[in-house]
């Protein structure tokens, strides 16, 4: 009789804590097609909103200013990470907050702060070899990389000469837009989408690197894409690095 009661209250957890993960992905994938919609009706932020924007992100991170809804884990990840690289690319430390995150479901969004993400959508990024299509949110904030990945503001803009530079979570309980990213090979095709046009980048590298070698990050004088994650998976300790050239530039119509 014990082991049968005992038995049911376990399957009762095990359902709970699918419901929770479940529950997170299942809000996160509604974000992300209201963001992906907002980009090809054209509903994108202006210069001077960019510009605002960009500002608040340094002093989110200057400032050390948090977000209520983090728990104790997020904030002790990002303090520790925050105080790891004291290099200057929007801090360059902000590739340190690409983290392994918390299973609670304290990680699905608040209401306010899904509307501050939908406003940074910039553009659409698709990757056909791993099945990805997610939304570019402007600026590497936690709020930011919750729900969708994240362009360094600091970098060059999307399609744009320069590095472009593009960071986003691995993660198995809540936002897995990067999971895939090391069967990324050489030749593989990354796709960028905005408002006005399409960016086709080729594959020419790939490669790990610890959080402080934010070199990846310089600025270059060809038309290039960076994509930026951690691994290994729930260790984060190193940070995989995919490289891409711009082979094509189409205006839409």
């Amino acid at each position: 009789m014990k082991r049968k009661l005992m038995g049911i209250i376990l399957m009762t957890v095990g359902i709970i804590i699918l419901g929770v993960i479940n529950y997170g992905k299942f809000k996160t994938e509604i974000i992300q097609r209201q963001m992906k919609k907002s980009i090809l009706e054209n509903s994108v932020i202006n210069e001077k909103e960019n510009e605002e924007l960009n500002i608040s992100e340094l002093n989110l991170f200057n400032e050390g200013e948090q977000d209520s809804e983090y728990s104790e884990q997020d904030e002790e990840v990002e303090s520790n990470q925050l105080k790891e690289n004291t290099a200057s690319f929007e801090d360059k430390d902000n590739s340190n907050n690409i983290s392994k995150e918390s299973t609670d479901n304290k990680n699905v969004p608040k209401e306010e702060n899904i509307k501050n993400a939908y406003e940074n959508c910039i553009g659409i990024l698709s990757i056909p070899k791993i099945e990805l299509e997610v939304a570019i949110s402007d600026g590497v904030t936690m709020k930011n990389l919750k729900y969708s990945v994240a362009h360094y503001s600091n970098s060059a803009g999307l399609g744009e000469k320069g590095n472009c530079s593009i960071a986003g979570h691995r993660s198995y309980s809540y936002n897995e837009f990067f999971n895939r990213l090391d069967e990324i090979n050489k030749d593989d095709y990354i796709y960028i989408e905005t408002a006005k046009n399409k960016f086709t980048y080729i594959v020419y590298d790939s490669f790990i690197v610890k959080p402080t070698e934010t070199w990846v990050l310089d600025s270059r004088e060809k038309y290039e894409i960076t994509l930026i994650t951690c691994t290994p998976i729930r260790v984060a300790s190193h940070r995989l690095i995919i490289k891409g050239k711009l082979v094509e530039s189409i205006e839409k119509n």
